[in-house]
């Protein structure tokens, strides 16, 4: 049987530790989140690669997934319809400003219909905000 002090400071060392290990979790500089519907201009300078095909397969993978069936998402860039998802190859990382990925909802909202896999939207820097 351990003594009452001695249960008290395992207790004590044990609540430090869990709160230490807690109070780190959320800062500043904290990594974006890898389920955010964007990738912001910072995550992109931060990544390796020289398209906008290489930034999406390396940060937000699961974008490139080909959904109900063999239907893959649009590319658009700047508002318009630009392709397939190969086509995300030929948009240089260093005119990009922003990643956008909308659901086959939002999708058929703005663009209209045609997008049941989503789509891809980037944003240039020469595009308005």
């Amino acid at each position: 049987m351990m003594p009452a002090r001695t249960h008290a400071l395992c207790l004590l060392t044990i609540g430090a530790v869990a709160c230490s290990s807690s109070a780190g979790g959320a800062s500043a500089t904290a990594a974006p989140r890898r389920n955010s519907p964007v990738i912001t201009a910072e995550e992109i300078a931060a990544a390796s690669g020289s398209s906008a095909y290489d930034v999406v397969r390396q940060l937000r993978p699961a974008w490139l997934v080909t959904r109900g069936g063999n239907a893959e998402p649009v590319a658009y860039v700047d508002g318009t319809r630009y392709g397939s998802l190969e086509d995300l190859r030929n948009v240089a990382v260093d005119t990009i400003r922003e990643i956008r990925w909308m659901d086959s909802r939002d999708a058929t909202t703005r663009y209209g219909t045609g997008h049941q896999a989503g789509v891809i939207e980037v944003m240039t820097v020469r595009s308005p905000r």
